[in-house]
């Protein structure tokens, strides 16, 4: 039971530096667009 709670506690983890590592590209991408969308109008 341990070994199978563990693997399952390393697969979320896995899961959750994944959805942070998503979350945080389109963050960027996001306010790169922001920006562009932003020195276009001041243009």
């Amino acid at each position: 039971m341990s070994v199978k709670e563990s693997f399952g506690k390393a697969i979320m983890d896995k899961r959750t530096l994944i959805a942070i590592i998503v979350i945080a590209i389109l963050w960027r991408t996001g306010i790169s667009l922001n920006g562009k969308i932003n020195l276009e109008k001041y243009l």
